[in-house]
């Protein structure tokens, strides 16, 4: 429930954020701000590395297991944030610190998909 509230607040600044200078940030509504705009830029990263796999992922198996796997990490990294960030429940800090959290989580994410779609021939660690 608090992850919805959060999602609906942050619907709210997405073009006051981009507008926003984030090296001047003084208030906490403008560092959750610029928070959640790094999140957001990650985010579309990750999401464009998951759909040049998937595009790629031509096994129906493989891509079950793919978007699967997907599935479990958001429910991951949802719930690690939550319990990671969970001292600031209630607190005006605790959207920046989900987004920093989120933010870190989906930047490894996305490394992690990358290395499967550059992966060398012969490396058995990469799905196929």
């Amino acid at each position: 429930m608090r992850r919805i509230a959060a999602i609906l607040l942050a619907a709210a600044w997405p073009a006051a954020a981009s507008a926003l200078d984030c090296a001047s940030a003084k208030t906490q509504f403008e560092i959750n701000q610029c928070a959640d705009r790094d999140f957001r830029k990650a985010d579309a990263a990750l999401n464009q590395v998951y759909a040049r796999l998937k595009a790629r992922t031509t096994d129906p198996n493989s891509r079950k297991r793919l978007v699967a796997a997907e599935g479990a990490w958001l429910a991951y990294r949802d719930r690690e944030c939550d319990f990671e960030t969970e001292d600031s429940i209630g607190g005006s800090i605790r959207p920046m610190e989900l987004a920093l959290c989120y933010r870190e989580k989906t930047v490894a994410r996305a490394a992690e998909l990358r290395k499967q779609l550059d992966c060398p021939e012969g490396d058995l660690t990469c799905a196929r």
